[in-house]
């Protein structure tokens, strides 16, 4: 067996740590290190950026920013690593977060979400949102998303779910 990978695993940059003004000191990201430990991946710069970028637009970055939408191929990390990571950081009992996926890969995003918000250090709980135009919407779904925000969840939907509300 060869040492070479454990080496280089080691080795490896952290993205999410930066070294302070003055040179002296370091400052990292404790969520994105938790996620990397309980996820068991190592985050590559590309993920980093683009974490930091949601997260600038969903704490309220310029108008232009609010709205934004990012394009990644298969194989990127976007339900099994930028997602969860997002969802992590984000549901902090002070905003509902809710992952929105198409109908086909409703299942395999919660499920998704739920193996990697279950590690007992960051534990989430995953909720799946199915609503139809034949439902009306009261007050007790609306305590049942209150409670998902308060509780630091996350809510899984699709299209058609969120778009039934509206109507």
């Amino acid at each position: 067996l060869s040492e070479a990978p454990a080496v280089a695993e080691l080795l490896a940059g952290r993205h999410y740590a930066q070294v302070d003004q003055t040179g002296q000191g370091l400052s990292l990201d404790a969520t994105m290190l938790v996620a990397e430990f309980c996820f068991g991946l190592m985050l590559r710069r590309e993920q980093v950026a683009l974490i930091r970028r949601f997260l600038s637009a969903a704490r309220g970055g310029s108008a232009e920013e609010r709205g934004i939408c990012h394009q990644m191929h298969m194989g990127q990390g976007k339900t099994t690593v930028v997602t969860p990571v997002l969802c992590l950081m984000l549901a902090d009992g002070s905003r509902l977060v809710s992952c929105c996926t198409p109908a086909p890969l409703l299942d395999f995003s919660r499920a998704m979400l739920r193996e990697r918000l279950s590690c007992p250090v960051i534990k989430r709980a995953v909720l799946t949102f199915a609503f139809d135009r034949a439902v009306r919407p009261d007050q007790a779904a609306l305590r049942k998303l209150e409670a998902a925000r308060s509780g630091r969840a996350v809510v899984v939907t699709s299209p058609g779910g969120l778009k039934s509300v509206l109507l």
